[in-house]
């Protein structure tokens, strides 16, 4: 059986820096924090970079939510709540051109 696989032109790429406070996160649960991103728009694919390493909690998603929003949504794993503290993140921003499916390669 064959898949078809997303395939566009990518018509631009930014490494940015960003602040992101992410909520209490409560025990096996996730949070998410929304991040002021201006040129951002939906349909662009955002890669995110924690710059720290907090045990049991990780961020499993980032997503453009609405035009200049971005929202990272965190895991915490543990048996309690974790409060991160403010940082700077590196987010990498890809803006495709359009996307086709159905190329079989």
């Amino acid at each position: 059986m064959s898949a078809g696989l997303a395939m566009g032109n990518v018509i631009g790429i930014a490494v940015l820096q960003v602040t992101v406070d992410l909520p209490s996160v409560a025990a096996n649960t996730t949070g998410v924090a929304s991040v002021s991103v201006p040129g951002v728009r939906p349909g662009d694919f955002v890669f995110v970079n924690k710059p720290s390493h907090e045990a049991g909690l990780g961020v499993v998603n980032a997503r453009v939510s609405a035009n200049d929003t971005v929202e990272i949504t965190a895991m915490n794993t543990t048996a309690g709540a974790v409060d991160e503290v403010s940082e700077t993140y590196v987010l990498l921003v890809v803006r495709p051109e359009t996307l086709t499916t159905g190329l079989v390669m």
